[in-house]
């Protein structure tokens, strides 16, 4: 696990979490601590790391399918 906490552009901070899940893939997320000192939003970052791990299925979304250009032509040919 990899946590950074950084000061935001407007004020208050940046959590940024890299984690490897279970499956192999590596997951990112930065994002705008709701907490106001650095402390609690290490510690933020530390729960919300935590949960990821335990919920990881639910967390991460299927990648899209970008449709080929065969599929695409056969779509807006019709």
């Amino acid at each position: 696990m990899n946590l950074k906490v950084r000061p935001y552009k407007r004020g208050g901070w940046e959590v940024d979490i890299v984690l490897m899940l279970p499956s192999g893939e590596q997951w990112r997320e930065r994002v705008r601590s709701p907490a106001e000192s650095r402390a609690a939003s290490k510690r933020w970052g530390e729960e919300r790391a935590s949960y990821v791990l335990a919920n990881w299925q639910e967390v991460t979304r299927p990648k899209e399918v970008v449709p080929t250009l065969a599929a695409f032509e056969q779509r807006f040919y019709l």
